[in-house]
């Protein structure tokens, strides 16, 4: 998955050599969350989903979007409890 933290849905990532299905499962989470996390801090839930719809089936993974979309009170909830690099 770490070889392939950059790569794309679309195929357009680095280094480029995956695409969709083939990009690790784990790299496309860890890629989703940390630009979902970043949006959030930033803008709220609704920027953040906002930013997944928007990359959704060129960024990022159609069905993680999905679920995001579904579930993004869940998802966000605490988030923002405590600090990142806190105990």
């Amino acid at each position: 998955g770490v070889g392939a933290a950059y790569e794309q849905w679309n195929g357009r990532g680095w280094p480029g050599t995956l695409k969709a299905g083939a990009i690790p499962v784990a790299a496309r989470i860890a890629q989703l969350a940390e630009f979902m996390e970043v949006a959030h801090r930033v803008g709220g839930e609704g920027d953040a989903t906002a930013l997944a719809r928007r990359r959704a089936g060129r960024q990022f993974d159609l069905a993680l979007v999905a679920l995001l979309q579904a579930h993004g009170r869940e998802i966000f909830d605490g988030l923002d409890a405590a600090p990142a690099w806190g105990p």
